[in-house]
C-alpha cells in the first residue's frame, strides 16, 4: 500500500505523545503524599502532681530560690523528640533541659564545675529518669558546656528568679520567651600574684622590690586602677601584692 509509510509518519508523533502522557500519570500515582505541617505548640505553665520513677517519689513545686550541685547528663540520639511536659517541642538545637521538680518553664544557670563553663537553659520537661542525675541537657546546651555525646559532668544549678517569672507569665498566655544574654559564659578570671613593691618610710614614694618584672607590674596595676602607686605618701613600710588577672582556662 503506497500511502502506508506516509500515514505512519504522521501517526508516530501522536503515539509518542500518548506514551509520554501515560508515563507522567503513572509517576503522579506513585509519588508519596506531602507531609502535614506540624501543629503549633500548645505551651502552658505546669507545676504538676507528685510522680514516681523507679520506686522514688518526686514532688514538683514552686521555688523562690534553688541552688544545687550534682551530675548532669545529656539527651541521647533520638531521645529529644515529640512534645515536652509543658507542650513545647523538643529540639536538640535549643538551650533546654529536663528537671524533676522545677516548674515548667523555668530558667536556670548551669555551670560545669569541671571546666568553668556556664550556660542559661530553659527547663521545659521532666527528667532525667537515670538515677544519680539532677538535670538532663539538650545536645546544644551540653555542647556549650563541653560535654560530649553520652558524657556527664558535675554541675551547679542556680534558678534565675526574674527570668523564670517572665517565662512563667508568657507560658500562662500560651507564649514562649527567648533567653536573654549570651548563650554561654566564659569562666570567671582569677588573680595571679606577680610581684611586690616596697614603700620606704619618710620618702613619700614607693619603689619596686626587685627587677624589671615587678616594675612592669606596678605600671600595669597603676594604669588599670587609675592610682599612682609611686606617689603615695606613707608613714611606714607597706608591701603591696600586685595581681594580674587572666581567664582560668583549661
Amino acid at each position: 500500500m503506497p500511502g502506508a509509510p506516509t500515514v505512519m509518519r504522521h501517526l508516530l508523533p501522536v503515539f509518542l505523545i500518548l506514551l509520554l502522557a501515560g508515563c507522567l500519570q503513572q509517576a503522579d500515582r506513585v509519588q508519596p503524599p506531602p507531609k502535614p505541617e506540624r501543629e503549633p505548640a500548645r505551651i502552658r505553665y505546669v507545676v504538676g502532681e507528685p510522680y514516681q520513677i523507679a520506686g522514688l517519689w518526686y514532688y514538683p513545686r514552686q521555688h523562690d530560690t534553688y541552688n544545687l550541685t550534682g551530675i548532669a547528663s545529656r539527651y541521647g540520639p533520638g531521645e529529644q523528640q515529640g512534645e515536652t511536659a509543658n507542650g513545647e517541642f523538643r529540639d536538640s538545637g535549643e538551650l533546654a533541659a529536663a528537671h524533676r521538680t522545677l516548674p515548667l518553664p523555668s530558667v536556670v544557670r548551669v555551670e560545669n564545675l569541671e571546666n568553668g563553663r556556664a550556660v542559661l537553659v530553659r527547663v521545659n520537661d521532666r527528667g532525667p529518669s537515670a538515677p544519680g542525675r539532677i538535670i538532663q541537657l539538650s545536645a546544644r546546651a551540653a555542647s556549650d558546656l563541653g560535654m560530649g555525646e553520652g558524657s556527664s559532668a558535675r554541675v551547679r544549678i542556680r534558678l534565675l528568679g526574674e527570668e523564670s517569672r517572665r517565662a512563667a507569665l508568657a507560658a500562662r498566655n500560651g507564649r514562649m520567651t527567648s533567653l536573654a544574654g549570651p548563650r554561654h559564659q566564659a569562666p570567671a578570671p582569677r588573680a595571679v600574684p606577680i610581684g611586690i613593691i616596697t614603700v620606704s618610710p619618710g620618702t613619700g614614694t614607693s619603689r619596686p622590690a626587685a627587677g624589671p618584672q615587678v616594675r612592669s607590674a606596678v605600671e600595669l596595676v597603676g594604669r588599670s586602677s587609675g592610682i599612682a602607686l609611686t606617689d603615695r605618701p606613707v608613714e611606714e613600710t607597706v608591701l603591696y601584692v600586685l595581681a594580674a588577672f587572666s581567664p582560668n582556662r583549661k
